[in-house]
């Protein structure tokens, strides 16, 4: 298979994941700050996510970042321990780290948000959220 076409197939896959892997049902509400900090080396870039659940209830995060620079998809990862919600806007601070080997560059990436809200009685609920940011050295 020619590589122009192997690339093109990759990028069909991605879109139709992330089409899937963002249906969900709301627990929580996330929204995103638009722009992301990266660190010197560019290893890490810190997003700031606003959490808004029922007063109570638990919430994690876990945060993905996909970035598509030339050939190559660099992928970050990073979470925030679950935390009691105030029933109000909850903004957390998270680090992304890219996978060894990988950095970030400023510009343009895909952010993936996973949330599970838990609310004290057993019931667990999962949802996924996406968005656009701008990284910045």
């Amino acid at each position: 298979m020619h590589a122009k076409n192997l690339l093109k197939g990759v990028n069909a896959t991605m879109v139709l994941a992330l089409v899937l892997f963002t249906a969900g049902v709301a627990g929580a509400t996330t929204t995103v700050d638009p722009n992301g900090d990266l660190n010197g080396p560019r290893t890490i870039a810190t997003v700031s996510i606003t959490t808004v659940c029922t007063s109570g209830q638990s919430a994690a995060l876990t945060v993905y970042i996909f970035q598509s620079v030339g050939r190559l998809i660099n992928i970050g990862v990073g979470t925030v321990a679950a935390f009691t919600c105030s029933g109000d806007s909850d903004v957390s601070t998270v680090d992304v780290s890219a996978i060894p080997g990988l950095k970030f560059q400023p510009g343009p990436a895909t952010l993936l948000v996973h949330t599970e809200t838990d609310d004290g009685l057993g019931t667990i609920t999962k949802s996924d959220s996406g968005a656009k940011v701008k990284l910045r050295p």
